[in-house]
């Protein structure tokens, strides 16, 4: 309404927090209809052998706007040569996931890293931050659907508890495995 009363730099803010709520409502009602159709079983499931350290490159892409608003520095370890048998659209989902977790709870100035390992025709990959961690109590939480957690990002950005259960879904799905390391 007072637009035009507004200087530009008001504006320019205004116009970046509304963005931001979309992106984020968008986020959390994509993360919704995976939940849903991961619960209902109808998930489509195409596996294929796909480039890690290309996935994590397009990923740190995406996210830019969010490490770099936070001046978080995200550091991609796994060699060109490291490629998985996985479903693009699931591992895409999966990573997007736990990096953006280690960005909401990883500091001004902090460090995220994406690493990979290959273990006969088994992958695994590691995302790590210098972030708050957490109490042994609340990581037992984390992937228990009868206890959806959630707490407060470093800059008390928000979250639904959703995001690691759809991970495990996912991960599941490619008869892997998903836990969590963390020292508070």
């Amino acid at each position: 309404e007072n637009v035009r009363n507004y200087d530009i730099e008001t504006i320019e803010k205004h116009v970046r927090y509304l963005n931001e709520s979309a992106k984020a409502s968008y986020e959390l009602m994509e993360d919704l209809l995976m939940w849903i159709r991961a619960q209902r079983g109808r998930i489509p499931f195409n596996p294929g052998s796909v480039s890690l350290s290309e996935i994590c490159s397009n990923l740190s892409e995406a996210l830019n706007h969010e490490s770099s608003s936070k001046k978080i520095e995200i550091s991609i370890m796994p060699s060109a040569d490291i490629s998985v048998f996985a479903d693009i659209s699931m591992l895409k989902i999966i990573l997007r996931n736990l990096v953006s977790n280690a960005i909401k709870f990883t500091p001004k100035g902090g460090k995220i890293t994406i690493d990979a390992l290959q273990q006969g025709s088994f992958t695994k990959i590691c995302v790590s931050d210098n972030g708050t961690g957490m109490k042994p109590e609340n990581s037992a939480k984390l992937f228990d659907i009868s206890q959806v957690y959630t707490t407060r990002g470093t800059e008390e950005e928000g979250g639904t508890g959703l995001g690691l259960l759809i991970c495990k879904e996912l991960v599941e799905k490619h008869n892997g495995e998903i836990w969590v390391e963390s020292e508070y």
